[in-house]
């Protein structure tokens, strides 16, 4: 009996170590994946990244500005179209079913009084 439990808890242990080291192994490569892929200019200084900016960033950025303020407003008249479809409903109407069970529970209760 003790070598059969011995056998299960050392089979345990293997697996148990072998998904373990699985899941180091993979933390591994995905934080290398992460610091080899990462933007190397987030960090830097404003001063060392300005030489890199082209003339027509400032373009650019205004356009990318149009379109979160196009893009927020399209979402916002989509969410209104949408609820003046469907308004939201307050005290919802319960179900025949729902209305059946309810009764019974009311039935019930007054029978013990």
């Amino acid at each position: 009996m003790t070598d059969n439990l011995l056998n299960v808890l050392a089979i345990t242990a293997i697996g148990m170590g072998l998904v373990f080291g699985v899941l180091l192994l993979l933390w591994g490569v995905i934080g290398g994946l992460v610091y080899l892929l990462a933007d190397r200019e987030a960090g830097m200084p404003a001063a060392a990244s300005a030489p890199s900016q082209a003339v027509g960033a400032p373009v650019a950025h205004r356009r990318r500005q149009q379109a979160a303020v196009a893009a927020v407003a399209v979402a916002l008249a989509l969410t209104a179209d949408a609820e003046a479809a469907h308004p939201p409903v307050r005290g919802a109407p319960i179900t025949p079913w729902q209305n059946i069970i309810r009764g019974s529970q009311a039935r019930e209760r007054g029978r013990r009084r």
